[in-house]
């Protein structure tokens, strides 16, 4: 794949952190939520839209690059791209590491009695660290390709994607939790830009 991509180094290298990333959230759960573990956790199968906009990423990667390989010939915006992709890998993982059991790939509509408020390692700098580190890895990784259209696609349907989903999850959160979620969402806010 390399020869055929010549000297654009990042289209495999965006497909090695699509195949990191979906087999990472089977490993950690597996190895820290094992109750919670299914074949669905690889996140294979995770909605048209996910499959959609990564397969959008790759064509608009190619056709770029053959038009014009010059393109993507800008080694520091991708470096800058790969440092938010590692980034971003790590905040997700630690967030599924550090929330073990109360981690789950699916909304709780009901409070089990496991269920505990995790305010502790890197849920003390963002309520909502995997979903932030989900964003900085998907960002960056269309900083990396040097993809324009695509960034711009990822960064507003993620947004939009996260900001119905925290907006409902913490209501959930308030019923399950009461005051204690609302003091923690008071002096801990997402990272994700303009949602609170």
């Amino acid at each position: 794949m390399l020869h055929i991509y010549g000297g654009y180094w990042q289209l495999p290298g965006y497909i090695c952190a699509l195949s990191i990333f979906h087999f990472l959230e089977y490993y950690i759960t597996a190895k820290y939520n094992p109750t919670k573990v299914t074949i669905e956790s690889f996140l294979i199968r995770n909605g048209r839209s996910y499959v959609i906009a990564h397969v959008f990423a790759l064509i608009e990667a190619t056709v770029e690059f053959y038009i014009s390989p010059s393109l993507k010939h800008f080694p520091l915006i991708s470096a800058s791209g790969l440092v938010a992709i590692i980034a971003g890998q790590l905040l997700r993982s630690m967030a599924m590491i550090h929330a073990s059991s109360n981690f789950s790939h699916m909304i709780v509509h009901k409070r089990e009695n496991s269920h505990q408020l995790v305010r502790t390692g890197v849920y003390s700098y963002t309520r909502h660290p995997s979903y932030f580190g989900y964003f900085l890895w998907a960002v960056g990784t269309q900083i990396f390709l040097l993809n324009p259209v695509a960034l711009i696609g990822f960064s507003v349907t993620l947004w939009r994607f996260f900001n119905r989903r925290i907006e409902y999850e913490e209501k959930l959160l308030v019923q399950f939790f009461g005051d204690e979620y609302i003091e923690y969402k008071k002096t801990t806010g997402t990272l994700i830009p303009f949602i609170a």
